[in-house]
């Protein structure tokens, strides 16, 4: 019966969220203020929090582990998904606490098929900023980098940062409708985040060129290898 009950109301709930999403895309960057470019205060002390969609296998999660574990780093870092029952490996473990999202909204957060909503993502990801509370939250990939925007935002994290490594979405990996969404939302958020990062010269330049920014406001961090991976020579190089 439930499943006969969502089927039929899909429809119309889909074009409602449609709706109030496209309001939100449009009035969200008037809500953030200025990004705050110099570095924070405490440092060392602040939690920069990652998010992606889900930590499935991949070379973004590979990254995110990596700097998670990581013992050296200036500020301490942790993670948040959208979708943790795709997990695998890093984070295989986490699952949803219901209790964190509400009585009456826990219940639709934890429902993994209401998670293909933004605005149910958006809402997850405010309350784990609130739980949480980074002092930096970054994103990785296109569309996590909008909901996360919108979410932080809400939630007043001081500062967001956009993780970049494909190229953009007019090479067809979603169709035109989203690609031009994503567009210009990009377009309207960049110049209100405290940062952008992209692992690569090329990717930084297609980007730039997507959102009408200067290369130069974007920051090119190579993929992180551990250096134990390395070898013997690579790693003498690496510490002159």
């Amino acid at each position: 019966m439930a499943g006969l009950v969502w089927r039929w109301c899909r429809p119309a709930l889909r074009q409602l969220h449609d709706g109030a999403w496209y309001l939100v895309l449009r009035w969200s960057p008037h809500l953030r203020p200025r990004p705050r470019h110099a570095r924070p205060d405490g440092a060392g002390r602040g939690l920069v929090l990652h998010v992606t969609h889900s930590f499935d296998v991949g070379g973004t999660q590979t990254q995110i582990q990596r700097v998670c574990e990581a013992s050296n780093t200036r500020y301490q870092h942790a993670a948040t998904e959208i979708v943790p029952e795709l997990n695998y490996g890093f984070r295989s473990g986490a699952v949803l606490d219901e209790r964190r999202y509400g009585r009456v909204l826990g219940r639709v957060v934890a429902k993994r098929e209401w998670r293909g909503f933004p605005l149910v993502q958006v809402y997850k990801l405010f309350r784990d900023f609130r739980a949480e509370r980074p002092l930096v939250v970054m994103a990785w990939g296109h569309e996590t980098c909008v909901t996360t925007f919108v979410a932080a935002t809400f939630a007043r994290v001081p500062h967001i940062v956009f993780g970049i490594r494909t190229f953009n979405p007019a090479y067809g990996w979603t169709d035109s409708v989203t690609a031009g969404d994503l567009q210009r939302a990009h377009r309207a958020m960049s110049p209100l985040v405290s940062g952008m990062i992209v692992n690569s010269t090329v990717v930084r330049d297609d980007h730039a060129a997507w959102v009408k920014l200067d290369p130069s406001l974007i920051t090119v961090c190579p993929n992180g290898a551990p250096p134990s991976g390395l070898s013997a020579e690579v790693q003498r190089e690496a510490a002159r």
